[in-house]
């Protein structure tokens, strides 16, 4: 029998809705970028730690959680590291290039990863009852 589940109703809802993000995005990102588009390690790395932490979320395992918490962050980790490492790349770019653009929905939905994993109930979920074995 399998040991690993892809979706836990028991657990808090601020963890369901956040992994059911995780997931649409993550089935967004390959639908609305393509196949090819997906070897670019921009979008390769937060896509696979999205789908690894969603699926430690739901089998209850801290790593998971962390991964998820990592994956949610890094378009903003990766937009800072560019404003700070080029000089021509500004806050304002930034703005114009995912906020006021197309790109809105998946910020949204980043931001909105994001304030669930870091909730108080999710929070007190982890810390009481998530598993610090790896596998």
């Amino acid at each position: 029998m399998n040991k690993w589940a892809w979706w836990n109703p028991y657990l808090p809802q601020t963890l369901l809705v956040s992994v059911a993000l995780t997931y649409f995005s993550l089935g967004a990102t390959i639908l609305f970028s393509g196949l090819l588009s997906i070897l670019n390690p921009y979008i390769l790395l937060p896509t696979l730690f999205g789908l690894a932490g969603a699926v430690g979320i739901v089998n209850l395992r801290i790593w998971g959680y962390i991964m998820a918490l990592i994956s949610a962050l890094s378009p903003f980790g990766i937009a800072l590291f560019a404003i700070l490492a080029f000089e021509n790349y500004t806050f304002r770019d930034y703005l114009n290039q995912y906020v006021f653009s197309d790109r809105i929905i998946s910020t949204v939905f980043q931001i909105a990863i994001v304030a669930l994993l870091v909730h108080p109930m999710s929070t007190g979920y982890v810390k009481s009852n998530f598993s610090k074995k790896i596998f």
